[in-house]
C-alpha cells in the first residue's frame, strides 16, 4: 500500500484486501462475516479481483516486453551505454492509462471554484486517479465530455449529462475502475 511504500505510489497496483478466512478479516478490521469461506465460495473464476490483476500483470508483463524489444532494436542505440535500459515503471504506467483512453470527464459538485483556481484540485484523489487511468478531465461542459462524474444528482451539470445522454456516473464508479484496471460497468453506477 502507499502507506507502505511512499515512495513508490506509481508503482502499485492497489487492490482490495483479499477476504478468504474470517480472522484475516477481523486482524484487518473488517466485518469477518464478509470471509469467502463462510459463504462456501472463492471468487468467480473468471472475473474475480485476483483474475482481474492476473491479467493486468500479463498485459505489463508483455509492455515490458515490447519495450526492451524496442530498446533492442537496430538503430535504438542499444550498444551504447548512454541507452536508458527499459523501466517496468514505464510499463505499469502505460498500461494504467490505457483504462480510460478517450475518456473525458468533467466533475460535477466534486471540486470547488477555489480549488480549481489555485489548482489544489490535483490533490483530490478521484482527479488524481482519473488522470492516472488515462482520462481528460475538464472543468465545463462541452461536446467532448464522455460521463459526468458527481455525488449529486441535481447538479446543472448532471441533467445536461443525461439531457445529452452522456454516462452520468457516481464516483464509485473510478473506484471500480481503478481497482480492475478495467473500465467498470457505467450503468452499475448511474447516478439518477
Amino acid at each position: 500500500s502507499v502507506s507502505v511504500w511512499p515512495r513508490h505510489a506509481r508503482n502499485l497496483v492497489k487492490c482490495e484486501r483479499y477476504l478468504f478466512f474470517p480472522e484475516s478479516a477481523r486482524n484487518f478490521g473488517h466485518d469477518p462475516r464478509r470471509a469467502l469461506f463462510l459463504h462456501a465460495r472463492d471468487e468467480v473464476s473468471d472475473r474475480g479481483l485476483l483474475t482481474a490483476l492476473g491479467k493486468v500483470m500479463a498485459e505489463v508483463a508483455g509492455r515490458f516486453r515490447e519495450m526492451w524489444r524496442e530498446a533492442q532494436a537496430p538503430g535504438s542505440g542499444a550498444g551504447s551505454s548512454m541507452v536508458a535500459k527499459p523501466d517496468i515503471r514505464d510499463a505499469v504506467e502505460h498500461v494504467r492509462k490505457q483504462v480510460l483512453r478517450g475518456c473525458v470527464l468533467l466533475f460535477s459538485a466534486m471540486l470547488s471554484r477555489q480549488q480549481i483556481q489555485t489548482k489544489t484540485f490535483l490533490k483530490n484523489r478521484h482527479y488524481a486517479l482519473a488522470i492516472a487511468l488515462g482520462a481528460q478531465v475538464v472543468f465545463e461542459k462541452s461536446n467532448l465530455v464522455t460521463h459526468v462524474v458527481s455525488a449529486n444528482p441535481g447538479t446543472d451539470k448532471c441533467v445536461w449529462g443525461r439531457s445529452t445522454h452522456l454516462h452520468v456516473v457516481k464516483p464509485e464508479w473510478l473506484d471500480a475502475t481503478g481497482a480492475l484496471w478495467k473500465r467498470a460497468d457505467e450503468s452499475s453506477f448511474a447516478l439518477s
